[in-house]
């Protein structure tokens, strides 16, 4: 069985906070629903690194000056929920591997339900359409 992970690299700064936490969710529906039809023998599963220190606000300046605190895990914590989805032989596809704590910062990699934003037929078609403009890819 081949697990695929699929994220979207945005632009240096992403302003809009619903892009951020749904995409790899909005991505994640659209890969399923054309691996099924095409019949590959492959999952897809979402995984979320909680809030690690990482470069993903190498360019915004508050992540700067927050990155330096000793609050947040480093990023080896944050490849928890990756390492869950490639040793998990429960998983069909579909699943969100997140944390068990309440915000899903940190913590022990689980199964967890996605953000309700995800549900959004409109907003998963207009990324997955936008996604494969700008990398050329398309399912």
């Amino acid at each position: 069985m081949l697990s695929l992970k699929l994220g979207v690299v945005s632009s240096k700064f992403v302003s809009d906070s619903k892009t951020k936490i749904t995409t790899p969710a909005k991505n994640l529906y659209k890969i399923l629903r054309i691996i099924k039809k095409k019949n590959y023998k492959t999952i897809s599963v979402a995984c979320h690194p909680g809030v690690v220190k990482s470069n993903l606000g190498r360019y915004v300046f508050i992540s700067k000056l927050i990155y330096k605190l000793p609050i947040l895990p480093p990023t080896i914590v944050g490849v928890a929920p990756i390492y869950e989805s490639l040793i998990n032989t429960d998983l069909n596809g579909g699943e969100f591997i997140g944390f068990d704590t309440k915000k899903q910062w940190k913590g022990n990699p689980k199964i967890v339900d996605p953000n309700p934003i995800c549900n959004d037929d409109f907003l998963r078609n207009s990324l997955w359409e936008k996604t494969s403009k700008l990398t050329g890819i398309n399912l």
